[in-house]
Formats: C-alpha cells, structure tokens, sequence
C-alpha cells in the first residue's frame, strides 16, 4: 500500500467539525444533546470510511459483482445521503448545526475547502501514469482551482466584503462543479455498459484503498460542508 494523505484529509475534515461544535458548546451556544447528536454523525462517517476501507482492501470493490451494480453513479453519494437524512431524521442533530453554523466565524467555513487544493497531487499521478488521466484532467482540475478560489473567498469575508447572496452561490459552485461531474466521469471510466474511458489505469484505481476514501468519503464530505452553508443561508434568507 503507497502512502496517501487522503484518510488525513478526512481525519483533519472531522477534526474540524468536531473542534467547532466543542467551541460552541463551551461557551453554551449549543447543548450536550446537540453536540452527542454531531459527534454521532462524524463517528458514523469514520465507520462508513472504515467499511470502504476494509471492502476495498478484501477486493470486494474490485469483483465483477459489484462492478456490475454501477458504483460510480451511487457510492460518492451515501456519506451525503447519511448526512441529509440523519438532518431530516433527527431535530437535535438540525438545531446543534445550525446552532454551530451560526456562531462560527463564516471564514471558517470558507477556508476548510481551500484543503481541496491537494487535489492537485492525483493530478501529478495522472503525469506519471498511475492515475486516471480524464478524471485527473476533467474532475480534479477543477476541484483544485475551486480550492484556489477559496483563498480569494476567505478573504474577502475577513474584509467583510462578501454578500450571503455571493457565499451561498460560490458554496453551490463548489457542491455542483465536482459533485455532478464526479458521479459521471467516474462511472465512465469503470468496467460495465457506460465505460468510455478504458486507456488504464481506469478509475478502477479510485476504488483501490487508500484512493477509495477520496471518491466514497473526503470530497463528499467537502461537498456536505457546501450543503450545510447553502442550507443555513438559505433558511436564513427566507425567515
């Protein structure tokens, strides 16, 4: 197994939102419930990385089985499912993050997703040919430059020169721009009906541990990161 920063990158994600909900709950914006009720969705996405890592290593993500049952289209989009639902399902969990979002800084937020700057790394392996150059040139790329456009960002909202109407649009760019491409430049490059891209390697490589926790976990959790912005944004325009 080669070294990957990608299960750091989602270890200093967690940390991230675990460290802003212990914030906010030592200086009482929040409750125990409502910071138990965060902790207990980023443990379920640790175990959800944990299950990905394991059924990738045993080769399960490999087999032809699942193959056949078009991964690309659906396995980015369950830590984002877990997190939506568990919001939809769970009002101690809907009132703590919104709570949290409202009493941080929104810098904060902004300067989290300039983490997707290390994006450019599968780039580089994509030069040297152990990456899948389409999804390299055509997904990462602009994951990378969405990073970039976070520095900008952030500093603007330091100067307090950034409308809500700009954060929300800029946090919808980052979920759509790589969310949407993603599921199917993914696919299309997998073994199965729809493959277009079969010049290796093939995105059969994103399904590899430690690689696998960059498509099934790290950017779906930059993008819940987006939705929770949007969301908040959105509601407090229309209270």
């Amino acid at each position: 197994m080669k070294f990957s920063t990608v299960p750091l990158l989602f270890l200093v994600l967690v940390s991230f939102m675990a460290s802003i909900a212990y914030g906010a709950k030592k200086q009482y914006m929040i409750n125990r419930s409502e910071v138990t009720a965060i902790y207990c969705l980023l443990v379920v996405l640790v175990v959800w990385g944990i299950l990905n890592g394991l059924l990738a290593s045993f080769g399960i993500y490999s087999s032809p089985q699942f193959l056949s049952l078009l991964p690309g289209l659906w396995l980015p989009l369950i830590p984002i499912l877990i997190g939506v639902v568990s919001v939809l399902l769970f009002s101690t969990l809907k009132f703590g993050l919104s709570k949290v979002f409202e009493n941080t800084p929104r810098q904060y937020f902004i300067y989290v997703q300039a983490l997707r700057i290390l994006a450019i790394g599968s780039v580089f392996k994509a030069i040297n040919g152990v990456f899948p150059t389409h999804f390299a040139y055509l997904v990462v790329i602009t994951d990378f430059l969405f990073g970039i456009s976070a520095l900008y960002v952030g500093y603007m909202a330091l100067r307090s020169s950034l409308s809500e109407k700009y954060l929300m649009i800029w946090n919808l760019v980052g979920a759509l721009v790589v969310g949407v491409p993603a599921l199917m430049f993914f696919q299309t490059g997998l073994p199965g009906p729809i493959q277009l891209f079969k010049a290796y390697p093939t995105t059969e490589k994103l399904l590899e541990f430690p690689m696998v926790l960059a498509p099934s976990l790290v950017v779906p959790t930059f993008i819940l990161l987006n939705i929770l912005v949007v969301w908040r944004l959105m509601a407090r325009k229309s209270s």
